[in-house]
């Protein structure tokens, strides 16, 4: 696990990794009030990145990042799985007629 001690080969690592995978990519974000640090550690299961930053104009940087990659994040389509399984003409038709406690049938 490579700790990084400049911010931007932090970041520069960090784009790569989220680049190659971002649905895999977790970003964890730690206080250690003993040590009156901050922990950013960026990982995909394969690759971890740490970054220990102790002055608040880190943070603004890092701050900055996480809304980036967040944005980022929430506009990712999720492609659609594959429904192969069943086929289409084998299905029986359905109603749109939502059906309520008596059943749905005539009678009103």
């Amino acid at each position: 696990m490579p700790r990084h001690t400049d911010w931007p080969s932090f970041q520069l690592a960090v784009a790569t990794l989220h680049a190659s995978d971002p649905g895999k990519t977790r970003f964890c974000v730690r206080w250690r009030a003993d040590k009156g640090a901050l922990s950013l550690r960026v990982t995909d299961d394969l690759e971890t990145h740490e970054f220990i930053a102790r002055s608040a104009a880190l943070l603004n940087r890092f701050e900055h990042m996480m809304r980036v990659y967040m944005h980022g994040a929430a506009n990712v389509k999720r492609t659609a799985p594959a429904a192969a399984s069943t086929p289409t003409s084998a299905a029986a038709p359905t109603s749109n007629r939502r059906k309520g406690k008596r059943g749905g049938g005539k009678g009103r």
